[in-house]
């Protein structure tokens, strides 16, 4: 039973994390977006990271 809640709380908190980043970088403007690749870079690779965990969790 406490797995289940553990597992219920970790994707949880991962939805968190990843709607707390996309509400981040959507205020980015187009002009920081377009200048800025190496953010770019990492807003992905955080995505993918955090897609990864959710798959484990």
């Amino acid at each position: 039973m406490n797995s289940n809640i553990e597992e219920k709380s970790t994707k949880d908190l991962i939805e968190r994390i990843k709607e707390a980043l996309r509400n981040w970088y959507g205020t980015l403007s187009v002009k920081e977006i377009i200048s800025n690749p190496i953010l770019v870079a990492e807003i992905a690779a955080l995505e993918k990271m955090l897609s990864r965990q959710e798959v484990l969790s």
